[in-house]
């Protein structure tokens, strides 16, 4: 699928959709105060969401959309006259509450910062593709909750990637982008915490013969051992669609 056109949100997604400009729709909440930045080039990237706040560094337009809307890559697509330097554009964002809520308010809040500040607008389709379909294996989860607070990290350890603080989304969003795999990953473990775990590159037995194979055991052998699995099959998807969008108004 082509990178530039990413597609929209799973119907069972528990978030809700922006409303095409003009509808009506419930209003929703909006964080206290809010600051956005264009991201310094080169400086490190970073995401912290929590229950009140968010703090990105570094991070795409794109990626606020993401996490706004609970989507993955492959889940967003956008009109002709929306432009990829706009929706690749980074920007450095903190936000905060009133008062403490839970993470889906936090992304509700990012969803009106988007709409107000990026004048986001967009609408639903409807499409069916394949895709592979994350569940917990039989033998039940057998990967470690996070114990510590933080943004998600992830270092190369030898053969493998460790991920430090990671959810499903994340884990979702990532496994969609290996090429090996060639299509989207949807999660339906009913997972909703922050997980610790490491995944093989290459099979144990090394990095010979097909890469595409070795990538396909390696993932395979680490998915066994978090617990988790693959299957693949075809899955209707809501696609949300970017009608239009703005530089940010100023802080």
């Amino acid at each position: 699928m082509n990178a530039a056109r990413v597609a929209g949100f799973l119907a069972i997604a528990l978030l809700s959709w922006p409303e095409v400009e003009g509808q009506p729709g419930a209003e929703r909440p909006e964080f206290d105060a809010a600051s956005i930045r264009p991201s310094d080039r080169g400086a490190a990237m970073g995401m912290l969401l929590k229950p009140g706040s968010l703090m990105y560094t570094n991070q795409t337009l794109v990626e606020y959309i993401y996490t706004a809307y609970g989507i993955q890559p492959y889940q967003l697509d956008h009109a002709p006259t929306v432009s990829l330097d706009d929706l690749s554009a980074r920007y450095d964002i903190a936000a905060k509450a009133a008062e403490a809520v839970p993470a889906p308010q936090v992304r509700l809040m990012l969803q009106s910062l988007l709409a107000d500040r990026f004048k986001l607008a967009g609408h639903r389709e409807s499409k069916e593709l394949s895709a592979y379909i994350l569940t917990v294996d039989k033998g039940g989860l057998r990967m470690k909750a996070s114990q510590d607070e933080g943004p998600t990290t992830v270092a190369l350890k030898e053969s493998a990637m460790e991920y430090k603080r990671a959810s499903m989304e994340y884990l979702t969003r990532m496994l969609s982008s290996f090429p090996s795999l060639g299509r989207p990953v949807v999660d339906r473990t009913g997972l909703d915490g922050i997980y610790d775990f490491a995944l093989t590159r290459f099979a144990p037995e090394g990095p010979n013969g097909n890469v595409h194979q070795q990538l396909d055991d390696g993932l395979n052998a680490s998915l066994k051992a978090m617990g988790l699995k693959l299957e693949s099959q075809k899955t209707s998807i809501e696609v949300l669609v970017i009608d239009s969008l703005a530089k940010p108004s100023p802080n």
